[in-house]
């Protein structure tokens, strides 16, 4: 994910399609805006984070959602922080 220069907003994410056996290929991720990102989970979507565990194979992580403090953030956990928190998500 890519955040925006005062590191508050996530700006972009890499999003992998999952499917219904919960597999991904890593290799073929698709760049989004948080702004499309939070229009799909509005339209019933789901986004779960990847996590990339030591022996560097790929687990999924937390739901994503959306949560409305002063404006929309996206979050794996409900908390009162402005701030995008995607917990310890690798930037890019």
């Amino acid at each position: 994910m890519s955040y925006n220069s005062d590191n508050t907003h996530i700006q972009n994410l890499m999003v992998h399609n999952v499917d219904v056996n919960g597999k991904f290929n890593s290799n073929n991720p698709i760049k989004m805006s948080r702004h499309q990102v939070v229009d799909k989970i509005k339209a019933g979507s789901k986004f779960t984070t990847i996590i990339q565990k030591i022996d560097k194979t790929w687990i999924l992580g937390a739901e994503i959602e959306i949560i409305s403090v002063e404006t929309e953030y996206l979050k794996t956990k409900s908390d009162t922080l402005t701030r995008d928190n995607l917990e310890n998500l690798p930037t890019f």
